[in-house]
């Protein structure tokens, strides 16, 4: 048998595939990627109707409000600045640590700086099929060595268990599981 991105998916959604997450949050976590980004970002990315990498959107001029961590850009191979990043679930420890909309006390005593106010939902069904698709099993902001696929056989042998983790994590689960709850698709540049 062929396997494709759908097949996948509707694996994870009918929970034949091993995950760690609700059933009832099956529903929606497969159906979608996410962006976040400040509000006054998504602005722009409303009336461009298109996403743009770290490195565009400050060379077009886009980015009115930086959302991320000054201290994790820092660490990111700049190579990856040029992609769009999306990620594969929601509840991201970015998310935990960036979204809301935050006083700058809150900004100010927080251990990242960041604010990313507002998720954005994209149906992982066209962007995983995209000819300029790939995709990682874990943040392409980590240190660690990781890999970057494309296929449906790779993305169909992804750590689902890690990714879609969605419980308490004890010391020795911290280093192994957060990054997997980061992993992302990608796109050179800009997404329409």
């Amino acid at each position: 048998m062929t396997i494709s991105f759908d097949h996948t998916l509707d694996k994870l959604e009918l929970g034949e595939m091993g995950t760690n997450i609700h059933k009832t949050s099956r529903k929606f976590w497969y159906r979608y990627c996410y962006h976040f980004s400040h509000v006054k970002n998504i602005i722009s990315i409303l009336e461009d109707g298109r996403l743009l990498s770290r490195n565009k959107a400050i060379l077009e001029n886009k980015m009115s409000q930086d959302n991320a961590s000054e201290k994790i850009i820092e660490q990111t191979d700049s190579l990856y600045k040029n992609y769009v990043r999306l990620y594969v679930r929601p509840k991201t420890p970015t998310q935990y640590h960036n979204e809301g909309f935050k006083t700058e006390k809150q900004l100010a005593i927080s251990q990242l700086n960041a604010q990313c106010s507002i998720p954005i939902f994209l149906d992982i069904h066209k962007l995983l099929t995209h000819p300029d698709t790939s995709f990682t099993d874990r943040s392409l902001a980590l240190s660690a060595p990781y890999k970057i696929y494309s296929t449906p056989e790779e993305f169909n042998n992804l750590p689902f268990k890690k990714i879609y983790h969605d419980g308490a994590l004890n010391e020795a689960e911290k280093r192994e599981i957060i990054g997997h709850r980061q992993a992302e698709i990608n796109f050179s540049e800009s997404l329409q």
